[in-house]
């Protein structure tokens, strides 16, 4: 019997044990994470989350110490830890049914098992305050990092993300194991000397989104590198063309017409009405380059890659000054941010405009950096570019994983085209990946465009999320000319455009609460609730408007059900639980 007690003890000792150095973790995790957000891979800008979360961490410190003790009062508190941290799955479901186990069934009866009428009342006001908290707060719309580092194989063909027999490359991605950041940027500074000495040439090199350095060279020494404990994978840099455009010369007054009946399809007065015109907003325009000159007054930020701004010579065209055109039309008093990525490939005597996965990440690190120095604009993402890449939200690709980073590290809504390849191919990157919108096409007739690529993704997700014009849209070409286009990539800067409006008075809105009142505002135009061809519907900025307006009232629902749990857990602790008197005379 007194043995059956001792293992009974040494039970809770390792229970208490856990919860001491758990809370200890956590509440040093979460303090740092709020103060440094970059430095530590996180971003707990929501002030609710992080005070949840250290007020957790307190509970699980004050647990530890007292519950060896055979204080019920512990026991109780380390169940509520147990609970709250048992959605994290699966690390935490275990741990968590772990220490109710031990705590409820192996060690139950050193504590007293009588439960008082106010403990329930207490337990109850805690989980009708928990449940709603995780909704209001924004977990519900998003994940967070996993506490365990991610191992990673010694095997250098395992890292390698291509066919090593078949590859003729030498442009490669090498992604490294620290996270994006500081982090990121001081491995890079470690290893960048070995790298060239085993005769790489660095092209490149990415820290903000995602920790990755891109280097030419062969495939054997891109072999050697991938032996090297630092290197994580290594991808090839893959060639990605812009997508197809169906072009049409048009007429000053055809471009008038269209520019009336969009914004009378979209219902924009409504937003301009309110005086959102997208002021204080910045819409990164990641293409080929914008003329300048067009908009003067509106890029305030520019980071060319290859080109001022590239003209495709076989049709005299430039796609990313129609691209910001769509943009401006939307919202007349947005800023720019002109990313060029793009650059010319010739094949048999053929000029095509294309881009590569480097340079895609090099624009979604130059808006980064953008955001990072100046905090008082809001900033917005928009992609008219699309790759045929393998990528599932549980393994991104890299492009995806730079995308996702962009959302969640640094606030910034990323918008992309869902792709012109219906019915041959489905949605890529970066329209593909988690964290980002993706935006399909349709007539001003409402009715989907048949080049529109369509979902799932390749695990089976739903995409795309929006869809809006893209069909004989009459934009500006980099004369200023008015011509007529058709592709996703119109219907993406039109989207774009309508956030920016909504930002200007949202601007304290996560990404993910922005895609949430995107698709939510939809109204239906082919099948009832989602589909596979235009997601959840055609965009509506009135009903997003709305969404986004019931959305502020989340942060007072959510110190109501903060203020519900902390109840809870006061009237546990001062329902009248002690010590168990069996446990002190053992």
């Amino acid at each position: 019997m007194k043995l059956m007690k001792q293992m009974q003890y040494y039970m809770v000792t390792i229970v208490s044990i856990y919860l001491l150095m758990s809370g200890s973790t956590y509440l040093m995790l979460y303090i740092l994470s709020f103060i440094f957000p970059i430095n530590f891979g996180l971003y707990t800008a929501d002030i609710g989350i992080v005070a949840l979360n250290i007020i957790l961490s307190i509970v699980a410190i004050f647990s530890g110490i007292f519950l060896k003790e055979g204080s019920n009062i512990a026991r109780i508190l380390a169940t509520v830890y147990a609970i709250t941290r048992m959605i994290n799955f699966p690390y935490g479901t275990i741990i968590g049914v772990f220490i109710l186990i031990v705590l409820y069934v192996i060690s139950a009866d050193i504590f007293e098992r009588k439960i008082k009428r106010y403990t329930l009342i207490g337990l109850i006001l805690f989980v009708i305050g928990f449940i709603p908290f995780l909704f209001f707060s924004g977990v519900a719309f998003s994940s967070y990092e996993k506490i365990f580092p991610a191992q990673y194989t010694n095997d250098p063909y395992m890292k390698l993300c291509f066919d090593y027999n078949e590859t003729d490359a030498n442009n490669f991605i090498v992604v490294l194991t620290n996270p994006s950041g500081i982090q990121a940027y001081e491995q890079q500074n470690m290893v960048i000397q070995e790298i060239e000495n085993i005769g790489l040439v660095i092209r490149n090199r990415f820290y903000y989104t995602i920790n990755a350095i891109n280097v030419i060279g062969s495939k054997d020494k891109i072999l050697e590198l991938a032996g090297k404990g630092y290197v994580k994978e290594i991808y090839e840099n893959n060639i990605i063309p812009s997508d197809d455009l169906y072009l049409d010369e048009t007429t000053p007054e055809e471009y008038e017409t269209f520019i009336n009946e969009s914004r009378k399809i979209l219902n924009i007065k409504y937003l301009w009405d309110k005086g959102l015109t997208g002021n204080n907003v910045v819409v990164a325009v990641i293409d080929s380059g914008i003329n300048e000159e067009i908009f003067i007054d509106k890029v305030i930020y520019s980071a060319e890659l290859y080109y001022d701004y590239l003209i495709d010579p076989d049709n005299n065209f430039n796609h990313g000054t129609a691209v910001a055109n769509c943009v401006v039309g939307i919202a007349p008093d947005v800023k720019l941010a002109d990313i060029e990525i793009f650059f010319l490939q010739e094949i048999n005597d053929q000029h095509y405009v294309v881009s590569d996965d480097a340079s895609i990440i090099w624009g979604f690190e130059r808006v980064a950096e953008f955001k990072q120095q100046h905090q008082n604009y809001f900033v917005i993402a928009s992609c008219s570019f699309g790759s045929l890449t393998p990528d599932t939200w549980s393994n991104p690709c890299i492009i995806s994983e730079s995308a996702n980073n962009l959302a969640l590290n640094y606030g910034v809504p990323v918008i992309a085209s869902a792709g012109n390849s219906a019915p041959l191919y489905k949605i890529g990157p970066p329209a593909s990946a988690q964290y980002v919108l993706a935006v399909a096409s349709c007539n001003k007739n409402l009715v989907p465009s048949s080049f529109s690529s369509e979902g799932p993704t390749m695990d089976g997700k739903p995409k795309p999320d929006v869809t809006n014009i893209g069909e004989n849209v009459v934009t500006i070409n980099w004369d200023g000319t008015p011509i007529t286009v058709s592709g996703t990539s119109f219907s993406c800067p039109l989207t774009s455009g309508i956030i920016a409006c909504l930002m200007e008075k949202y601007n304290n809105k996560k990404p993910v609460e922005i895609y949430y009142a995107m698709k939510r505002g939809c109204t239906d135009i082919y099948i009832k609730g989602f589909d596979y061809k235009t997601g959840y519907g055609f965009v509506n900025p009135v009903k997003t408007y709305q969404i986004l307006e019931g959305m502020k009232y989340y942060r007072l629902y959510q110190y109501i059900s903060m203020l519900l749990m902390f109840a809870g857990v006061n009237i546990i602790i001062y329902s009248g639980w002690y010590p168990s008197r069996e446990l002190k005379r053992s």
